[in-house]
């Protein structure tokens, strides 16, 4: 005689019931297979050998609490032979029907539990997924793709430099979310084990998932990128677990663009602008610009190795500033030489400059203005004016005070002023680095206000008079430094004649 046996947990149903089986594949959007279920329906009736209500309640009461909590032992025997196993989940209540007999001799029941698809006859637990082990109800995932506002543009600077921005800089957006389930495994009967909650499996399914796919970097056929993906930046990863629904969703944002003729791993947004004005032959010229610094992380495996940033949006900021610093005069020059019609040149030293860190944003911020004004004499000066002023002749007159007369009377002297001439001369230089202290001191210090060299320039001033004018008179020659600032002044002045 064939003996079958069924029970879940210390709970043994007797007689066996009625079960059927129903098997659900689940499935994704696109139809891919992500996991089964077996749903097992069991109808049954318990008997009392003594005709009673009350033995009848209690064998009620004795199933109900025998299936209380999931991932128990179910085991299914034919002849000792173990024909279903598993560790299930209950997934339908426990319904009490009327058979008829008020309850005095049975009562039909029903009851459901959920197999997860790897539990077999054998008892054994493999996932359906064998990347995550992880076990899921449903998984949903999108990729968007979008051109970031950068017009593309390319030039040839002054010294042949050539330079352009990335080809284009597409931001890519990841989306996943999934559902997960909970899933229990042995060894004991009446004990659960719960491999991981809910979310956990979500979590690990779609840890199997991260990162940026290449069928989907390059985009052939639709955005056709090509082999000109170079830099991968600005990787930013998001989690959103739903702890109750069991559920956890993953986001993930790029920058992917070209770098291949960059000079460094940052986005420049720059302005050249040149101004004329009508009260002045000089031209202005202004390079202001912003450098982002992309970013480059690494989640890693989060084992063996953690979270890191392998490059920070401001060290790749800063170098990439320390390679366009040195451009920026040609970039000028570029803009000037388009709008010069003078024969006056573009000073390379700037009139003034302005650089801001921005370390916690990863930003370098600058402005530099140039101008046509003439080289400097001295090559160690930082900026430098020159003024010339000459006294012309002027009538030589008496003016005599009458008495009772309208207005003075004026007299004639036939004769007139000698001509004069005054220069002045301004310069600043780098401040002195030493202290006037000591004799040797000292003269190391004067030796950096430059006076000798300032001096030249007024004696060749002084040497035009001489070879114009037989009579050469200094009036004036002064010289004053200001060491704090290094800003130097000089001046001198002659009155001329001949005999």
């Amino acid at each position: 005689m064939t003996v079958v046996t069924m029970q879940y947990g210390d709970y043994v149903f007797r007689p066996v019931p009625k079960m059927e089986v129903t098997r659900q594949l689940l499935r994704r959007g696109d139809t891919k297979e992500i996991g089964r279920i077996y749903e097992i329906a069991l109808n049954g009736t318990l008997v009392s050998t003594t005709p009673c209500f009350s033995c009848v309640d209690a064998l009620e009461d004795a199933l109900e609490s025998g299936v209380v909590q999931d991932g128990l032992l179910f085991l299914l025997t034919c002849d000792d032979q173990v024909v279903l196993s598993g560790f299930p989940r209950i997934s339908q209540n426990l319904l009490f029907h009327d058979t008829g007999d008020n309850k005095v001799f049975t009562s039909k029941y029903s009851l459901g539990f959920q197999f997860d698809d790897t539990d077999s006859i054998d008892g054994s637990n493999q996932p359906f997924d064998t990347c995550s082990k992880a076990y899921i109800e449903s998984f949903t995932e999108d990729w968007q793709f979008d051109f970031a506002d950068k017009a593309y543009f390319q030039w040839t600077l002054p010294d042949a430099t050539v330079e352009n921005n990335p080809l284009y800089v597409v931001k890519v957006v990841h989306n996943m979310t999934a559902k997960g389930r909970r899933h229990f495994k042995g060894p004991d009967v009446d004990i659960p084990h719960l491999s991981r909650e809910a979310w956990e499996e979500a979590k690990s399914y779609l840890e199997c998932y991260v990162g940026l796919n290449s069928n989907f970097q390059l985009q052939s056929g639709v955005l056709n990128l090509g082999v000109a993906v170079t830099g991968i930046f600005d990787h930013i990863r998001t989690i959103s677990i739903g702890e109750a629904e069991g559920t956890c969703s993953i986001s993930e944002n790029w920058l992917i663009l070209d770098t291949g003729n960059l000079p460094g791993r940052a986005l420049e947004d720059f302005t050249v602008s040149t101004r004329k004005e009508i009260n002045t032959a000089l031209i202005n010229v202004s390079v202001e610009g912003t450098i982002t610094g992309l970013e480059l992380r690494n989640y890693h495996d989060g084992t063996t190795t953690n979270y890191s940033v392998d490059q920070t949006k401001f060290a790749n900021a800063s170098g990439y500033y320390g390679v366009i610093k040195n451009r920026l005069y040609q970039r000028a020059k570029l803009a000037y030489n388009d709008v010069n019609t003078t024969s006056l040149s573009l000073n390379p030293i700037p009139l003034n400059s302005v650089v801001g860190w921005s370390p916690t944003n990863g930003v370098v911020s600058y402005n530099y203005s140039f101008d046509s004004r003439r080289p400097n004499c001295l090559p160690n000066s930082i900026s430098e004016v020159l003024h010339v002023q000459d006294g012309g002749l002027t009538d030589r007159f008496v003016q005599i005070v009458i008495p009772g007369r309208s207005q003075d009377l004026l007299q004639d002297l036939n004769t007139k002023t000698p001509p004069t001439r005054s220069v002045s001369f301004e310069a600043v230089f780098e401040p002195p680095s030493i202290c006037p202290t000591g004799i040797t001191n000292v003269a190391g210090f004067m030796a950096q206000s430059n006076k000798d060299k300032i001096n030249a320039i007024l004696e060749s001033f002084q040497l035009q008079l001489e070879s114009t004018y037989t009579q050469v008179f200094v009036t004036e020659n002064t010289f004053n430094w200001d060491t704090q600032a290094g800003r130097v002044s000089a001046s001198k002045a002659w009155i001329l004649g001949n005999c």
